[in-house]
This record gives C-alpha cells, sequence and structure tokens, in this order.
C-alpha cells in the first residue's frame, strides 16, 4: 500500500530531523520534539491497523475506514505542529517543502485510499 509506505517514509524523516539537537534543542524536546514525533508516529500506526484491516463486513470496513480518518487527523495535527515548532524559531535550516510536500501526497494518497475504499466495501453488510 502506498500510504503505509509514505506514512512511514514521514515518520523516518521526522525522526531524522528531530534528532540533531540543533533543531531543537533539549530544553525544548518535549514542548516541540516529542509532539511531533506522537503524531508522525500515531499517523503511521493508524495507517498500519487500517491496512491490516481486510473488510469483509461492514463493520470491519467502518473500523477501516475510521483509521483512516484518524491518520488523516494526525497528518493534519503533524503539519500545525510544524508550523507553531518553526513560528518558535525552530527547525529553521532544514527544508520545510520537503516535509510538507511529503504530509501533502500523504493526504493525496489516503483521499484516493478512502475512495477506493468506499467504492469497494461501502456496500457490506
Amino acid at each position: 500500500m502506498q500510504v503505509y509506505i509514505k506514512a512511514r517514509n514521514i515518520l523516518n524523516h521526522t525522526r531524522k530531523i528531530l534528532s540533531s539537537e540543533k533543531n531543537i534543542p533539549k530544553r525544548h524536546r518535549h514542548d516541540y520534539a516529542d509532539r511531533l514525533d506522537n503524531e508522525a508516529t500515531e499517523m503511521f500506526l493508524c495507517v498500519s491497523r487500517a491496512n491490516a484491516i481486510h473488510p469483509t463486513t461492514h463493520e470491519d470496513y467502518v473500523l477501516r475506514r475510521d483509521y483512516l480518518t484518524k491518520a488523516k487527523m494526525h497528518a493534519e495535527a503533524l503539519c500545525y505542529l510544524l508550523d507553531l515548532t518553526y513560528d518558535a524559531g525552530y527547525l529553521r535550516n532544514i527544508s520545510m517543502d520537503y516535509w510538507y510536500g511529503e504530509i501533502d501526497e500523504f493526504l493525496k494518497q489516503l483521499s484516493g485510499l478512502r475512495n477506493k475504499d468506499r467504492e469497494r466495501f461501502g456496500k457490506l453488510e
């Protein structure tokens, strides 16, 4: 699943950037880095959980859809936290365009997957 790979790439990129103290000093790690890492991790876990569900009933479809919706919420929260972190004066020496581009691409792929799921599984009972 492309969405899974993209979510994993975002998580890995997030952790790589946050591992350097020159991007966010230790004294602010809890305020910024930990929250960014939590959102990226939750986004990836929700996609992983959705990927593990192969709907055969309506309940399976709803559960998968809910995980994908949560993944979208975590991706959007990650963008908001990136904005706040950047506005606070951190992450200045990295390319934010790449990060936002990856998240934007993830959201587009996620939307496509949700639409495809609706077509494939929406009529299960």
